[in-house]
C-alpha cells in the first residue's frame, strides 16, 4: 500500500479527531455503523488498570480530640 498524503486543511478539528479523504477510507477498508443497544453476544477478557481523577476527590473531616504526632503513609489513599 502506498503512502497517503496528510490532509492539512483538517488540522483544526482537535486532538482526538481524525480526518481522512474518501480515497484513504477506501484504502483502509474502514466501515462505520450507527450505535445501537443490543444484547452482548461475545465475551472478551482483557487486562487493564482502573484509575480515578484525584483532583475530583473530596475530603470529609471531623473534629476529634488529641493530636497526631507521626503519620506513616506510603501512598495516596492509605
Amino acid at each position: 500500500m502506498g503512502l497517503i498524503p496528510v490532509n492539512t486543511s483538517a488540522a483544526d478539528l482537535g486532538p482526538r479527531t481524525l480526518s481522512m479523504t474518501e480515497e484513504a477510507i477506501a484504502l483502509a477498508e474502514i466501515q462505520t455503523a450507527p450505535a445501537r443497544r443490543r444484547p452482548i453476544t461475545h465475551e472478551i477478557r482483557l487486562l487493564g488498570e482502573i484509575a480515578f481523577d484525584e483532583s475530583k476527590q473530596m475530603e470529609v473531616t471531623t473534629w476529634t480530640g488529641g493530636r497526631i504526632d507521626q503519620l506513616h503513609l506510603n501512598y495516596t489513599g492509605m
